[in-house]
């Protein structure tokens, strides 16, 4: 997978931008057809309102509370740290800055190693424990600006290792508590990518599986069409939000869902 990098500073730390050339090139699913640059990410306001409760569809038990538990969190490789965060959940500032230091250091030597070219092997790896640092940070001192920055540096962490899931509900959780994030744009562009992605595996035949980070283990346009709505929910003026409208739009028509199709169009 082609990728385009630059970088920023976030909390101390060097952010990748970094945007997967999926399906061909990463264009606008606009009839604008634009780059997707950072700068050039334009779109026009979304109304929130609709002629359906596309809930029913998208997300048939409401919205859901993104921090609930997963199969995926009883894994070998995360149930320390789910059984942690959800005993040792409180108000811990020494403990919150320690872990956000040590998701940092991890952070930035997996930076280094992306930027001399070792970006498999070791390095998927140390984006993942420091997801994990972060993780840790965010539960021990809720409702802050450590919180805030360790949510979103735990889902770019998780994005940048390939953990799709993992990123999108990362990013779910801090949109959830903090609807205004300076990082609105930049956490839809990776949402948006990934529902692109997982709708690019689904037209590509991908079946069901087990244990695989970077799709859901089933139902992989189902997952992809909820992100796609909740988008223009969670931002409907944002610069995306017409762009998800037109892609969510697709994706029914491409299951044959005509109606929905429709309906979808008109948010």
């Amino acid at each position: 997978m082609k990728l385009i990098r630059s970088s920023i500073l976030v909390g101390g730390s060097t952010l990748l931008l970094i945007c997967p050339l999926l399906l061909g090139g990463c264009s606008s699913v606009s009839d604008g057809g634009s780059k997707w640059s950072l700068a050039n990410l334009l779109g026009s306001p979304a109304t929130a309102d609709s002629a359906k409760n596309a809930e029913d569809e998208l997300d048939p038990f409401g919205e859901r509370d993104p921090d609930r538990l997963m199969w995926s969190d009883l894994g070998p490789g995360r149930i320390g740290t789910t059984l942690q965060r959800r005993v040792t959940a409180g108000q811990d500032r020494v403990k919150a800055d320690q872990r956000l230091a040590e998701g940092q250091e991890l952070y930035q030597q997996a930076l280094a190693r992306w930027d001399s070219g070792q970006k498999d092997g070791e390095t998927p790896a140390l984006f993942r424990e420091a997801a994990q640092k972060f993780e840790l940070a965010a539960g021990y001192l809720r409702d802050s600006a450590i919180e805030h920055d360790a949510l979103f540096l735990q889902g770019e962490s998780n994005f940048f290792a390939n953990d799709y899931v993992q990123a999108n509900r990362a990013y779910e959780i801090l949109l959830n508590r903090y609807s205004g994030t300076r990082h609105l744009d930049l956490v839809q562009l990776r949402r948006f990518e990934i529902a692109q992605y997982w709708l690019a595996l689904d037209r590509g035949g991908a079946g069901i599986t087990i244990n695989d980070p970077a799709r859901p283990n089933s139902g992989l346009e189902k997952h992809a069409r909820r992100i796609l709505h909740r988008i223009r929910l969670d931002d409907p003026t944002g610069k995306l939000a017409d762009d998800a409208t037109m892609a969510l739009g697709s994706a029914f028509a491409e299951a044959g869902l005509h109606a929905d199709a429709a309906d979808g169009m008109k948010l």
